[in-house]
């Protein structure tokens, strides 16, 4: 696996050249550009935010940024399955007519919507603004390291993901309906708090709610216990191994299934 990574910084231009053009070819003869995609999303967040807030009997000051922190993250966490899914089936004309290594199709998307990330949180700086939610540098650094955290589980994550899209390509739509169903079953709409004792199963075993408590916790003030930091690196370890491994067995075939 370390060669992976050496392999991968080795071709890090090459990385962040292709995760720009994505960006500017998305945004190709729009006369807003990447403004449209604030725009929609700082109306998303602020009508669904009113009409959740005053549903769930919550005072809005409290539950906008709660929600328009879960909802930008979850928009990072869900393109990043999505289009990781696909990595290899829509680079199929690269990979057959390149030698590039083939981690630099996931690294890609994943350098890609971690900048669209930094953008969405323009919207989410204002929010806070807005509201008079004060955040500390400690809060910043903590969210930071949520973000360094997530990526280090998201990009072996999302290599195993795309080897196994490539080889069964039912498998996207499945990951896709997977999602849509686990936006509603992971707090962000909803608090915790709002589940009874006997079902708090629903957070606990949810795999993607210590990534996003991670980075959302610290700007609400709210921090991870450190047990739950160490069952965050546990799960580090196991999707780089399994990254890993399925990336050295199949790394041959992959060719052939793009």
């Amino acid at each position: 696996m370390t060669g992976w990574f050496v392999e991968l910084y080795r071709w890090r231009e090459l990385v962040f050249t292709l995760s720009r053009i994505d960006i500017r070819q998305r945004y190709r003869r729009s006369a807003l550009g990447v403004w449209w995609n604030l725009i929609t999303l700082s109306i998303t967040m602020g009508a669904l935010g009113y009409i959740w807030s005053n549903i769930f009997k919550t005072d809005l000051k409290s539950y906008l940024p709660y929600f328009a922190a879960g909802y930008i993250l979850w928009n990072y966490i869900a393109a990043l399955v999505n289009e990781g899914a696909n990595a290899f089936i829509t680079a199929e004309s690269l990979i057959r007519q390149s030698n590039v290594p083939l981690q630099i199709h996931t690294a890609r998307i994943v350098v890609r919507n971690l900048i669209i990330l930094a953008i969405n949180c323009v919207v989410l700086v204002l929010i806070f603004l807005v509201m008079g939610i004060a955040v500390s540098p400690f809060d910043i650094l903590m969210a930071f390291i949520g973000v360094l955290l997530g990526l280090m589980l998201t990009t072996p994550a999302v290599m195993a993901l795309a080897i196994a899209c490539a080889r069964f390509r039912d498998l996207p739509q499945v990951v896709s309906n997977i999602l849509q169903l686990m936006f509603f079953v992971t707090p962000i709409m909803w608090k915790r708090e709002a589940l009874s004792a006997e079902h708090q199963w629903i957070a606990d075993w949810n795999p993607l709610l210590l990534v996003l408590d991670a980075i959302r916790g610290p700007l609400l003030g709210s921090l991870l216990e450190p047990q739950q930091y160490l069952l965050l690196v546990g799960e580090i370890i196991v999707a780089t191994v399994v990254g890993g491994l399925a990336f050295a067995r199949y790394k041959k075939q992959l060719p052939y299934w793009a």
